[in-house]
């Protein structure tokens, strides 16, 4: 077998040193002449007034001439039937409602559809305190042909009548009595 022998050189260089880096520089502050600040006059109330209105009309890309909001000859509202104690659906209430729906709605026969993820339907509803289905359920479909648009709105309309009863808080009953659920294909697919 053979051997090799690895001998220590006689001289040993001594490693470079790192480069240093160079210090950031800072922007100089003009000197400022205290003289400047006595020279300005105060602005009259005119001119700050036309200041704001020319910053106003650059935050609303307006000209600032221009004549703003006509007045309303309506009369005021004075509230709704519901009140003012009425309080609305929580998220986490909606997304129920939202999953219950979506667990019922059928896509298997919509996927092979000409223009599937342009196809959208809104289907209007009003629910009993016990979850029903008060009355026929409206349905628009639109983004298809007359067929396709037929198809995709009975089956939204086949998921709504399908999921009654929905179960949702009866002490907010006034506020998800009347629902509407759009229905669009384009995240599904």
């Amino acid at each position: 077998p053979v051997e090799e022998v690895f001998e220590a050189p006689k001289t040993v260089t001594a490693p470079k040193p790192r480069p240093t880096r160079p210090k950031p520089e800072t922007a100089a502050t003009p000197d400022r002449k205290k003289d400047q600040k006595t020279a300005e006059k105060p602005k009259k109330q005119s001119d700050k007034k036309k200041d704001s209105d020319k910053i106003a009309a650059l935050l609303n890309k307006e000209d600032p001439s221009a004549g703003g909001a006509k007045r309303s000859t309506d009369k005021a509202a004075l509230g709704t039937r519901k009140g003012n104690n009425a309080t609305k659906l929580s998220q986490s209430e909606v997304d129920a409602l939202r999953g219950q729906i979506q667990a019922c709605w059928n896509v298997v026969g919509m996927v092979g559809l000409d223009d599937a993820d342009k196809l959208r339907a809104r289907v209007e509803f009003r629910l009993d305190r016990q979850g029903n289905i008060d009355g026929r359920p409206t349905v628009e479909a639109s983004g298809g042909t007359s067929r396709t648009n037929r198809t995709f709105a009975g089956s939204a309309k086949r998921a709504v009548v399908g999921c009654a009863p929905y179960q949702l808080p009866a002490d907010k009953f006034e506020d998800w009595a009347d629902v509407v659920v759009n229905f669009s294909l384009k995240d599904m697919l």
